[in-house]
């Protein structure tokens, strides 16, 4: 019986999920969130659902009022009222309303009863769902008045409104409509996540600890004081050994949506507080996790309405080819300008087409771009246009030297009249990953340009994911002491089963291979994972003897491993970036309720902000105010 119930239940889950996919991808003509069940509500309706099989029933809603409309001559005035689900017009026709309309500020919190009617013909708006019909309004009442408001509550772009202002009034902010549909889909898609992983896969989600201890896990963290003196916190920077210790207890498809923290630099794609859509799994290999990613991101894009779906398996490519085609690791591979190797010794480069004439049409500021652009021309990268069948540096001055020959570059990047080729040359021995990594940095910077001058046009529903594997498990790093290692990823990533000999010969740790993998979407990092270690004297042997870290702060990983750990790996994927690429935002403080500024502060609350001297007392902290010079 116990059976057969489960099996009841799992049946009951899957339909449910069905038919919420059907609904999600309008197979049953329903479009967008459904805000018919309001129970437990004063709103015998919400503003958005009306319709014309509507028409002469009773209503009762609640929301916020736009600017009134007054025809004086007819005696009837017409207030759009908006909530979540979106606006219907009201209409007043007696006399007696003028005199109280006249004086309703825009954005009202009221409350109104009436009964639905049709529009006539020529009242119809087409662009509105609610457009065929208004509401006859016989009783309002106002809930809260409203003062002066900063700005307008509409439905402009957020980069017509100043972020700066919109982060300090975001209480506001939050009521525009572009904002109730990234943090609505938000909500949608994150739903379709657990329905997948928990209904679909058997996953467990599970919550782990938010205070934490420093690690050397590599990005620096915020460090949480106590009573205890001399005792801190650290703010968790993942879940990365929590999730690892839960595969030793057994629950091996795991799963949260992560709150982490890292203190560091800021910039439109980071925030020092995000959320990590986190996965571990146990008995698992890549080509498991990166199958299992690639099923529940087709699920989320259905989730999310997307109509052209990539198709599956995505393409893999490796780092080293990532690198020394594109010049970065997450590549945009919607469009062209790979970089070259070309005959002349050490000098890669890349064509921007048709440059001429789209250096036409820049703009004020664009020029100002491009001459910072130009400006960065030095001794390892030059600028070359192709003009009158031969090629001249953009300054007239002479290339690199008589050996370098522009007339085979030409012909070896088969640039043609107008076209821009950029090159560059490694100087010494071992500078040709920052020389590609330079050119990567410049691709992009034209790649924009052009977009700008309607040179390049990127389809914003083409959707190029991409896997990145096969990364150096460590990466060297110049010291006083000479050359260190550090985790390319983390310290916790397995090398390739091949490579593991050379764990123990120093001379190889740069050749050594990880089971690293990225996954890549229109050249952003959307997330990335590993198989970990589970060997505890192969996971010490790492700590100590290659990154020179104390394996005593990770005593209690490697009692773990010592204690039956399987083989494990998994992934974590960027959950505000993810919405930010599917909510066609600029910035992730536009698919985030309450985010930081650019420079790490909350504009809204003020924080951070001062402490008393006596709350710093109690957790033995003194500051010092001497200005260091």
């Amino acid at each position: 019986i116990i059976e057969f119930v489960k099996m009841l239940r799992r049946s009951i889950n899957r339909a449910h999920w069905l038919c919420r996919t059907l609904i999600r991808e309008n197979t049953l003509n329903l479009k967008g969130a459904d805000y018919s069940n309001i129970s437990f509500s004063w709103r015998s309706h919400t503003c958005g659902e009306l319709r014309s099989n509507h028409v002469g029933r009773d209503v009762t809603l609640c929301g916020w009022t736009k600017r009134p409309r007054l025809l004086e001559s007819q005696g009837i005035c017409f207030v759009p009222l908006t909530d979540a689900s979106g606006v219907i017009q009201l209409i007043f026709q007696s006399a007696d309303w003028a005199d109280k309309l006249s004086h309703l500020a825009s954005e009202t919190v009221v409350k109104v009863k009436g009964v639905v009617l049709a529009r006539p013909s020529y009242g119809i708006n087409k662009d509105l769902p609610t457009g065929a019909i208004e509401v006859q309004i016989q009783s309002m009442e106002v809930l809260n008045e409203v003062g002066e408001l900063p700005f307008s509550v509409s439905d402009q772009p957020n980069s017509a409104l100043n972020e700066e202002l919109r982060l300090r009034e975001r209480h506001l902010d939050l009521r525009r409509p572009t904002m109730q549909k990234n943090l609505r889909l938000r909500s949608d898609v994150g739903m379709a996540v657990r329905e997948f992983l928990v209904n679909e896969n058997a996953f467990v989600e599970v919550e782990t600890p938010t205070l934490f201890k420093r690690t050397a896990e590599g990005a620096r963290e915020f460090l949480v004081p106590t009573r205890d003196k001399g005792k801190f916190y650290a703010l968790v920077q993942s879940p990365q050994q929590f999730k690892q210790l839960l595969m030793v207890g057994g629950f091996d498809r795991y799963f949260q949506f992560a709150r982490c923290y890292r203190d560091e630099d800021l910039r439109a794609d980071r925030q020092p507080e995000f959320t990590q859509i986190d996965i571990e799994m146990s008995f698992i290999d890549e080509e498991g996790i990166m199958g299992l990613i690639e099923q529940l991101l087709m699920h989320v894009l259905s989730t999310a309405g997307v109509d052209k779906k990539p198709v599956v398996p995505f393409p893999r490519m490796s780092y080293s080819a990532a690198l020394s085609q594109y010049g970065s690791d997450k590549p945009d591979t919607r469009y062209d300008m790979k970089i070259h190797r070309t005959s002349q010794f050490g000098i890669r480069g890349f064509k921007v087409s048709n440059w001429k004439s789209a250096l036409a049409l820049l703009s004020k500021a664009d020029r100002k771009l491009l001459d910072d652009l130009l400006s960065l021309r030095n001794e390892r990268v030059q600028f070359f246009l192709v003009h009158n069948e031969s090629v001249k540096t953009l300054d007239g001055n002479p290339s690199y030297g008589h050996d370098f020959v522009p007339s085979e570059l030409r012909s070896e990047m088969s640039a043609r009249e107008e076209d821009l080729c950029v090159v560059g040359r490694s100087l010494k021995a071992g500078s040709e990953t920052a020389l590609l990594t330079e050119l990567g940095k410049l691709r992009t910077t034209f790649a924009s340009v052009l977009q700008k001058t309607g040179h390049l046009t990127l389809d914003p529903s083409q959707l190029n994911f991409l896997w990145i594997v096969d990364f150096p498990l460590f990466t060297p790093v110049e010291t006083l002491q000479g050359i260190a290692f550090e985790s390319t990823h983390h310290p916790f990533t397995a090398p390739r089963v091949e490579d593991e000999v050379y764990l123990n010969n120093p001379t190889m740790y740069s050749q050594i291979l990880g089971r690293h993998y990225d996954i890549v979407l229109n050249g952003i990092e959307l997330g990335g994972g590993s198989i970990r270690i589970h060997d505890a004297i192969q996971q010490e042997h790492v700590f100590k003897n290659i990154l020179k870290v104390s394996p005593d702060q990770f005593l209690h990983l490697l009692k773990g491993l010592r204690s039956g750990c399987p083989p494990h790996g998994g992934i974590a994927l960027g959950f505000d970036r993810l919405m930010a690429l599917l909510c066609h935002a600029e910035s992730l403080r536009d698919v985030i309720a309450f985010p930081k500024s650019f420079r790490g502060k909350d504009l809204l609350t003020g924080a951070p902000a001062d402490v008393d001297k006596s709350d710093l007392k109690e957790y033995h902290i003194s500051l010092n105010t001497t200005s260091v010079k």
